[in-house]
């Protein structure tokens, strides 16, 4: 009856936006004290610099026609426009014909390359 109490006296919506407040701040800390117990346990963490993920982008068929000038922050940033610019070529499929069901396992030859057998 105390939740009625108060939602009544404070006036619904106001109510429950409080709710949603303490719940957003209860479960950000509990997140932030997950992620600094994760942190501080952690003995074999290693420190890799950024990578753009070009490694990737250079096979999208959009890339085929973006010349690489500049930083690679623009190369991707035009490699993705032009992405977007041509959405049914970046998205369309080929359908593999060579199906291989072995128990419960299906393989098949992906039409897109990758560096992961």
């Amino acid at each position: 009856m105390f939740v009625a109490g108060v939602a009544r006296k404070l006036g619904i919506n106001r109510w429950i936006k409080r709710v949603q407040v303490n719940l957003r701040r209860h479960y950000r800390r509990r997140i932030d004290e997950t992620e600094a117990r994760l942190m501080r346990s952690a003995t074999d963490r290693v420190v890799r610099p950024f990578e753009w993920g070009l490694d990737w982008a250079e096979r999208w068929p959009s890339a085929r026609e973006t010349l690489r000038n500049g930083s690679d922050h623009e190369y991707l940033k035009q490699v993705s426009r032009a992405a977007v610019h041509s959405s049914d070529v970046f998205y369309g499929y080929e359908k593999p014909r060579d199906f291989l069901l072995s128990g419960n396992r299906l393989s098949f030859t992906s039409p897109l390359w990758t560096p992961y057998p």
